[in-house]
């Protein structure tokens, strides 16, 4: 896939003990120990609604929590190599990560398995975080158990957390790369978008072989303590629509035809009610601004046709700039009654 190796590495010196630490992290060695006691009660949960009517709970740490782990970020994550089959919420210049990397990732798939680990943050104990922190970066024990600390809560790893990402990207460390080399030499594609996996071939296989991918596969998660959620095991095939994170990939990523429908009369609708000055239930403006750009990123013809429909419906300031776009837009969104991410 790259030149980059295959298992993630990190490749510079241990911390050895907890007041190394505490002065790398900007604090003394009693604020350190401290914070890291009372970690597991500085967050506020948040449960959302999720399409199947079940919740997805996140936690958002208290501020000092949070701008402790921020700095556990720059201090060690950002200086890990991630093999390019991972791809979820990492940090890389050079390799940027995000859904639809990862769904090129199985462009021309003839067959693609998706899988999904079912309550996979609240799945991941403590004690696999302990083990990141003993055994791939190779800090002193108490320096774990400290790090682990900051990092979980009630002895699992909180979604929505600075470090949650990253951890969930190493929590397979030790395997995963087996397993991606297993698949490779039988000439299949594997990727994984945080508890998102998907292994895919472009040549046609047999049943007996299905199920090996399958077995190989599953098995390697279940060695962990983890189940795979039946309802997003999945086998896909060429005569019918290929999927990855909602993009079809049975040549490249696309977007699905009647969600390009849904934004062009999304689009047409916002175009119409700004012309016209009938602002009531409107779309958002920012909400369509960000679906043009998913547009044009992946059709680029048919977004630029849409970004210029847009952009006509919406007068330039005198200094024609593109931010003064975005402050009416959002203008109008709040004068409409729109919640807006800013």
């Amino acid at each position: 896939m790259s030149s980059r190796p295959n298992k993630p590495s990190y490749n510079f010196a241990p911390v050895k003990d907890v007041k190394t630490l505490a002065l790398a992290l900007g604090l003394t060695e009693r604020q350190l120990n401290r914070l890291a006691a009372n970690a597991g009660n500085m967050y506020r949960r948040n449960a959302v609604a999720k399409k199947d009517g079940s919740e997805r709970v996140t936690w958002d740490a208290h501020k000092q929590l949070k701008a402790v782990q921020g700095r556990i970020n720059q201090l060690f994550f950002h200086k890990v190599l991630f093999p390019l089959y991972l791809q979820g919420s990492i940090r890389d210049r050079a390799y940027p990560r995000d859904y639809v990397r990862n769904a090129e990732i199985h462009a021309g798939a003839h067959i693609a398995i998706t899988l999904d680990i079912a309550d996979f943050f609240p799945s991941t104990r403590a004690e696999l975080v302990r083990d990141i922190w003993k055994n791939f970066f190779r800090f002193a024990p108490d320096v774990a158990e400290v790090l682990t600390c900051l990092t979980t809560k009630d002895d699992f790893l909180p979604q929505g957390a600075r470090t949650s990402s990253y951890l969930a990207n190493l929590v397979f460390w030790q395997r995963e790369h087996n397993l991606v080399e297993t698949l490779e030499k039988r000439g299949w594609r594997y990727s994984r978008l945080t508890d998102d996996m998907t292994i895919s071939t472009t040549a046609d296989t047999s049943e007996k072989e299905l199920t090996d991918i399958n077995r190989i596969a599953i098995g390697c998660f279940q060695g962990y303590g983890y189940s795979i959620k039946r309802s997003k095991h999945k086998v896909l095939r060429r005569n019918h629509r290929v999927t990855v994170n909602s993009l079809v990939v049975n040549v490249h990523p696309a977007l699905p035809k009647e969600e390009r429908r849904r934004i062009r009369a999304q689009v047409h609708q916002v175009k119409q009610a700004l012309t016209s000055g009938t602002q009531a239930n409107m779309p958002s403006v920012a909400s369509t601004r960000g679906k043009i750009a998913k547009v044009v990123r992946l059709h680029p013809e048919l977004g630029a046709r849409l970004s210029d429909a847009f952009g006509q419906a919406i007068p330039f300031d005198s200094d024609g700039s593109s931010e003064s776009l975005d402050e009416r837009g959002i203008a109008m969104d709040r004068a409409c009654g729109a919640t807006v991410a800013v």
